[in-house]
C-alpha cells in the first residue's frame, strides 16, 4: 500500500490524463465514422483512439479504488445527501443543457415549452446525451457502493480475485468470441455494466503486483493496445466501413490496457515539484472540462473550424489541445462565480 499523499497524486494525474484523453476521443469521433477505412487517415485515427480507450474505464477505477476503501467510512444517509443527489442535480442540469443545446443550434429548431418537458422527460429516464452516460454509470456505482464494500474487504482477496476473473469471462470475453466468430454464448452475463472497472480499482490500489507481474501486465497492456488497433483496422476493412467493437470499454483488449496504465500511474515516481504543482492546479478542473468540452466541440464545430484543410492528424491535435484549453478556461472562470462553481466539480 502507498501513503495516502502518493495514492491521492497518482489518482489525480490519472484523472487529468483521463479528462484530455475523453477531448480526444469526442474530437477524433468526428472524423473517425466518416473516414475510408482503407485510408492512411483511418489508421492514424485509429491508433490515436485506441491509445486514448483508458480514459472512461480510468473514472471508474478510482472511484473503486476511492469508494471501496475499507478507510472510506460512509453510511447510506451521507452516500445520500453528499455524493448521489449532487451527482444527479449535475446530470440533470447538464443533460438538459447538452438536449436543448443540440435542439435550438444544432438542429435549429424553433424553441417550444414541449421541447423543454420531453428534454427532462428523457433526462429523468436516463436518456443521457453525449458523453453524460458517465454520470449515470457512477450513479449506479454509489447506488452499488453498500453492497460493494460487504464484498470488498483485504481478507477477501482470493475471493476477489475469483469475482474479477468470473466476470472478464461473462462480460467481456464470451460477448467478444460470440461477435467475432458469430457463435451465440447462451452462459448468463452473471454481471453487467462496468463493475468489473470499480472491483480492478480497489484491488490494484489495495494490493501491490510484484515486479515480474507489473511487467507481465505491461506487456500485456501494450499487446492489447496493438490488437486493439491492427484488430479495429482489419475488421473495418473487411466490412468496409468503421467497426468500433474492438474500441468498446468492455472488450478484453481495453480492460488489459486501461488496468496496464492504471498500475503505472500508481507505481511512477512524482518528484517533480513542477510536476506536482500542475497536478495541483488542473485537478481542480478536470471534472468542469470534461463536462464542458462536448459544448466546445459542438460551438468550434459550427463556427468550421473542424474544416480547415491541413493535414488530418494535425488537425485532430491542434483541435483537441484548443477545446481541451478552452474548456479548461470556462471552467476556471466559472469556479469563481458563486452557485455555478458547484455545477463543475464533482
Amino acid at each position: 500500500m502507498m501513503d495516502s499523499k502518493k495514492r491521492t497524486i497518482y489518482f489525480d494525474s490519472l484523472k487529468i490524463i483521463a479528462s484530455f484523453a475523453v477531448v480526444l476521443i469526442h474530437v477524433i469521433s468526428q472524423f473517425w465514422y466518416g473516414t475510408n477505412p482503407r485510408s492512411l487517415n483511418f489508421i492514424f485515427l485509429t491508433i490515436f483512439d485506441g491509445m486514448m480507450r483508458y480514459a472512461v474505464p480510468i473514472y471508474l477505477m478510482i472511484s473503486g479504488a476511492i469508494f471501496l476503501n475499507e478507510n472510506k467510512k460512509i453510511d447510506i444517509k451521507t452516500l445520500f445527501k453528499k455524493y448521489i443527489l449532487k451527482i444527479f442535480i449535475i446530470y440533470v442540469i447538464w443533460n438538459m443543457i447538452y438536449m436543448l443545446g443540440t435542439n435550438l443550434f444544432l438542429w435549429k429548431q424553433p424553441f417550444r415549452m414541449k421541447m423543454v418537458i420531453d428534454s427532462l422527460k428523457n433526462t429523468m429516464l436516463g436518456n443521457s446525451i453525449y458523453h453524460l452516460s458517465f454520470l449515470v454509470t457512477i450513479l449506479g456505482f454509489y447506488l452499488s457502493v453498500p453492497i460493494l464494500k460487504l464484498v470488498t474487504k483485504k481478507e477477501n482477496k482470493k475471493n476477489i480475485e475469483y469475482f474479477i476473473i468470473i466476470t472478464l469471462l461473462f462480460t467481456s470475453l464470451f460477448p467478444l468470441i460470440s461477435h467475432f466468430c458469430k457463435i451465440e454464448v447462451k452462459y448468463p452475463l452473471m454481471f453487467t455494466g462496468f463493475v468489473i472497472y470499480v472491483i480492478l480499482g480497489y484491488y490494484l490500489n489495495t494490493f501491490s503486483l510484484n515486479k515480474k507481474n507489473t511487467y507481465i501486465l505491461y506487456s500485456m497492456g501494450i499487446i492489447s493496445f496493438i490488437i486493439t488497433v491492427i484488430g479495429t483496422i482489419l475488421y473495418s476493412n473487411k466490412l468496409n466501413y468503421p467497426d468500433e467493437y474492438l474500441l468498446g470499454y468492455m472488450t478484453p483488449n481495453v480492460i488489459i490496457f486501461s488496468t496496464a496504465i492504471f498500475v503505472f500511474c500508481k507505481n511512477r515516481k512524482y518528484n517533480s515539484p513542477k510536476l506536482v504543482k500542475g497536478i495541483n492546479f488542473l485537478i481542480k478542473y478536470y471534472f468542469g472540462v470534461y463536462l464542458v468540452h462536448g459544448l466546445v466541440i459542438g460551438l468550434l464545430k459550427t463556427r468550421g473550424f473542424f474544416y480547415f484543410e491541413i493535414p488530418l492528424v494535425l488537425l485532430i491535435l491542434l483541435l483537441s489541445i484548443i477545446v481541451y484549453m478552452i474548456s479548461l478556461l470556462i471552467t476556471l472562470i466559472a469556479s469563481k462565480i458563486p452557485i455555478v462553481k458547484y455545477l463543475f466539480k464533482m
